[in-house]
């Protein structure tokens, strides 16, 4: 799929499959454009989306778009209105990007470099954890099991029953290399 046929953007940072088959895809330069049965349909600035760059993009249980955008803000887009979510202050800038994924038990995980492990859910954004260096989220799995995987800078993080559990070098996992993705088979 290019530019020509429609897609807002070549460059594409995200993709999710929601339950109905239609893929949100984040781009860089074109907002979020949704493919289904070939069509899309974009949300960028024009409807209202804080920025053209989209990190990460998620659909959380009440059909509710979420994007963390690279600029560190998190949008949601919901009955054709974008609202922006702020996040807590960070001592530092919150450029790195946000990264969402959909909880299975309701809201949305929410990461990025300088806030860390965060969840919204009832309207309120939450601290699940802790960690005392700084973390670097690039991406969310939540596995059948309800145990969320967390990807970042040469690790990897197991969040399950309150407990969080890390696997880095000594699991073989290889400092400065991004964990970008994560499945279950």
């Amino acid at each position: 799929l290019t530019e020509r046929e429609g897609l807002p953007s070549e460059l594409v940072t995200s993709w999710f499959e929601d339950n109905e088959g239609n893929i949100w895809i984040g781009t860089v330069g074109g907002g979020i454009a949704r493919i289904r049965e070939r069509v899309f349909q974009v949300i960028g600035p024009r409807e209202g989306l804080p920025e053209k760059v989209v990190r990460s993009v998620a659909i959380d249980a009440g059909g509710a778009i979420w994007a963390g955008m690279m600029s560190g803000q998190l949008a949601r887009w919901s009955d054709g209105q974008c609202t922006l979510v702020p996040l807590p202050p960070v001592d530092s800038t919150p450029m790195g990007g946000i990264t969402v994924w959909p909880s299975r038990s309701g809201g949305v995980w929410i990461g990025s470099l300088y806030h860390g492990l965060m969840r919204f859910e009832h309207g309120q954004i939450s601290r699940p954890v802790t960690v005392p260096d700084t973390w670097f989220i690039q991406t969310f799995f939540e596995d059948s099991q309800n145990s969320l995987w967390i990807g970042g800078l040469g690790i990897l993080r197991r969040y399950a029953a309150g407990i969080l559990k890390s696997f880095g070098a000594g699991e073989g996992f290889q400092s400065g290399i991004a964990v970008n993705a994560i499945a279950e088979d």
